[in-house]
């Protein structure tokens, strides 16, 4: 498709055969044959240089904020690690998305480390890599692609950065029933 393209540009095969070097019987390379406008030779040399790189990926940075949901301790092939997700609203009033990160040192692992529960519904925000992003799952059981309860973010790399670290759920304070109300004293009535 490209190459049709670059070949309809140059108005030619054989100017676009002797632009790239292929000399052929037909095409013997002549000093004095006119090359194709400028425009036509920077998309063929365009196109033969994404021809031969290499692709890398986009940089892909998030920062979210969100609820820690879930963490816990893994024993992994390179050693321990914490596999956290937190929930995050993407919109206003819009249902949560599932952010799920691992982290081997760090903040959040630390914390855990000192206590398992102190991280359960603590607001953080967190930096990373998107990694994958998905809705859907395969249910061995029955077969099936089926609907995630929550869409699933994947971020690599995640780091919680200074001031990222909120606070954590409010714990409701217990209330004592039995609480001794006075009775109000009589008041003396004022006529007019």
């Amino acid at each position: 498709m490209m190459v049709l393209f670059l070949l309809l540009l140059t108005k030619s095969v054989t100017s676009f055969l002797t632009l790239v070097g292929i000399n052929t019987p037909a095409n013997s390379f002549d000093f004095d044959q006119p090359l194709p406008p400028p425009g036509a030779l920077s998309l063929i040399v365009l196109y033969i240089t994404f021809m031969t790189d290499k692709t890398y990926a986009s940089f892909n940075a998030l920062t979210i904020t969100g609820r820690v949901s879930h963490a816990e301790m893994v024993e992994g092939k390179y050693g321990k690690f914490l596999a956290v997700t937190l929930l995050s609203e993407l919109q206003n009033d819009a249902p949560a998305v599932a952010v799920q990160f691992n982290q081997t040192s760090g903040l959040l692992f630390s914390i855990f480390g000192k206590d398992e529960t102190a991280l359960q519904g603590r607001l953080v925000t967190i930096t990373g890599h998107l990694e994958s992003f998905t809705e859907l799952y395969f249910d061995k059981k029955i077969g099936k692609t089926k609907r995630l309860q929550r869409p699933r973010l994947q971020l690599s790399k995640a780091v919680v950065l200074d001031g990222g670290l909120g606070p954590s759920k409010r714990k409701d304070e217990p209330v004592d029933s039995d609480i001794e109300i006075d009775e109000a004293p009589e008041l003396a009535s004022a006529e007019y």
